[in-house]
């Protein structure tokens, strides 16, 4: 099992892996093999995208042609055997969740999935990590400083000057000012939210640290940095089991309800992913919160096995 390369896009993976459970599911389908091979045809991370999932879920052919291996008659079925499509679904899950595990391993603190946990560190300060979070926490005379090493956590600080505290994701170090504020972490880089308080966030590019105070937010991803303004109430929403979202992309609250859910959430629409969404999602039922966030937006979910959810046009 491998952690997908640097230019496979995690849109377009969820895209292959929908393809590769219709395809299994129908697998004489001639119609859904061109529309599948014209969708790998339209970008170069499309591509990437179908040959990961492809060496993921162990279908590629001997002869390395890319193309899904036929699946053989079957002329009885154990009341035990999978279909076709979810057989492969099981195989995706269990391959593309597997370089989380080894994040986990860093950690002093981690949580499972759906679950929530309010740490109380030796400071007197406290971290609530959401679902799938793992943090490293380093104290010394000198300094705190906590790694964030997978997904979100909730910090309400001691302040102390002689004692900086420091929360690093990814590429940006956030450094309390004395506040209580939100970190994630985004792939190669992070987001921060301030509650209460303010804080210094110095991200890598930047001349200068930047000041953020109550409601504002900053998230950067490589080069790419945006901020902006939310009610500071709504900040670390989710420690009391909600998510409230303003005119944020589909994909984006699709992301942030994936920690919720025990198996895969997979988006393989372009134009779903980007339709903007407001409201409140109850995080207490994933699949539920899922539903609701698509159904506005005409689209449908299917449940192709207890662990994987996918999202497609109606």
């Amino acid at each position: 099992m491998t952690a997908a390369p640097p230019d496979t896009d995690d849109r377009a993976l969820d895209q292959a892996v929908d393809w590769l459970i219709r395809l299994a599911e129908a697998p004489t389908d001639a119609t859904l093999r061109a529309r599948c091979d014209q969708w790998r045809t339209e970008a170069p991370e499309n591509e990437a995208a179908w040959h990961h999932a492809n060496r993921v879920s162990g279908l590629i052919g001997r002869h390395g042609t890319g193309q899904v291996a036929p699946f053989p008659p079957v002329r009885q079925r154990s009341r035990w055997a999978l279909p076709a499509g979810a057989a492969v679904a099981a195989c995706l899950v269990l391959a593309l969740l597997a370089p989380t595990l080894v994040r986990y391993l860093a950690a002093d603190q981690r949580t499972g999935v759906g679950e929530r946990r309010v740490i109380a560190l030796a400071d007197g300060s406290t971290v609530t990590l959401a679902p799938q979070s793992a943090i490293r926490i380093d104290f010394s005379p000198t300094g705190r400083r906590v790694t964030l090493l997978a997904g979100e956590g909730y910090f309400a600080v001691a302040h102390d000057p002689a004692r900086p505290f420091q929360v690093v994701a990814g590429g940006m170090t956030t450094s309390d000012i004395g506040t209580a504020f939100d970190v994630v972490r985004q792939g190669q880089g992070g987001a921060v939210a301030v509650r209460e308080g303010a804080v210094s966030v110095r991200y890598d590019g930047a001349p200068d640290a930047r000041e953020l105070h109550a409601g504002d937010w900053l998230a950067m991803d490589g080069a790419t940095v945006a901020d902006g303004r939310r009610p500071p109430e709504t900040v670390g929403g989710w420690t009391r089991g909600t998510l409230a979202v303003i005119d944020r992309p589909l994909a984006e609250v699709v992301a942030a309800l994936r920690p919720y859910y025990s198996g895969l959430i997979l988006l393989s629409d372009e134009r779903l992913a980007g339709q903007s969404v407001t409201g409140s999602f109850d995080l207490t039922d994933p699949e539920g919160a899922v539903r609701a966030l698509v159904r506005p937006h005409g689209a449908e979910v299917r449940r192709i096995t207890p662990w994987l959810l996918v999202i497609s046009p109606a």
